[in-house]
């Protein structure tokens, strides 16, 4: 179903979750409001970064996702769902290592799965491979 701007009502709905999920996640982990991302080694967050390094990175991720979602912005359907795939699963990580905000980040962990599905049905989407079927 499409909605307002062209988009689907799915990625419209991620505008509020993705600022709910950043608050959460800079209360959750004290990711202050000044974080410098460390870009030292390509594989520095792989390597065992710190909670507050993978909600600092999340929480730019996010960032992304509300722009997006907002209504009346474009959408740039491959970068969109290039972000709702690398975000997914950082959340899913993060909400193992939080009791507090657990359901949250599952909650936009699904609701940013079915975003990128939607986009996918809606418009063609990306090429076959991006993400994975569930």
């Amino acid at each position: 179903m499409r909605s307002e701007g062209d988009k689907p009502q799915e990625v419209l709905d991620l505008h509020g979750l993705s600022g709910r999920v950043f608050e959460a996640l800079r209360d959750g982990f004290d990711v202050p409001a000044r974080f410098p991302l460390a870009l030292h080694d390509v594989d520095h967050v792989v390597e065992g970064a710190s909670s507050v390094e993978v909600a600092a990175y999340a929480m730019r991720y996010l960032q992304i996702v509300r722009y997006y979602a907002a209504p009346n912005q474009p959408v740039d359907t491959e970068s969109l769902v290039g972000v709702l795939v690398l975000l997914s699963p950082v959340l899913e990580d993060l909400a193992a290592r939080s009791s507090e905000h657990r359901a949250l980040l599952n909650l936009a962990r699904d609701r940013l799965y079915e975003a990128a599905w939607s986009l996918v049905r809606d418009t063609g989407g990306p090429p076959n491979g991006l993400f994975s079927v569930r």
